[in-house]
């Protein structure tokens, strides 16, 4: 929810421009349980990030998606959800055959 508690606008007042509000109360009560961190996210310094070349979240995020096709293994399907998937498709193709589609 959205509230004069979770804005937390005092906080904000007292930490003022500068400061940090990690270690503020309001921060370290909710910070477990209220923060995402994203699996694209870089934690590391940005000496370290240059020293390992520089890697935007759109080259990690290709990187991932690569590596999670690469491993990708399809999920088992029901005997009567495989069959009933083959005749939906069998059926669809003879249905459209000769059909132009792309005009």
């Amino acid at each position: 929810p959205i509230n004069d508690e979770t804005l937390a606008l005092d906080m904000i007042d007292l930490v003022g421009p500068g400061g940090h509000h990690l270690g503020t109360p309001h921060t370290q009560a909710r910070y477990a349980t209220e923060f995402y961190q994203s699996f694209l996210m870089d934690r590391q310094g940005f000496q370290t990030w240059q020293e390992r070349g520089s890697e935007d979240t759109a080259v990690r995020a290709n990187k991932i998606w690569k590596e999670l096709l690469k491993t990708y293994e399809p999920p088992e399907l029901e005997t009567a959800v495989s069959d009933e998937l083959a005749a939906f498709v069998e059926r669809r193709t003879r249905e459209l055959e000769g059909v132009e589609l792309y005009t």
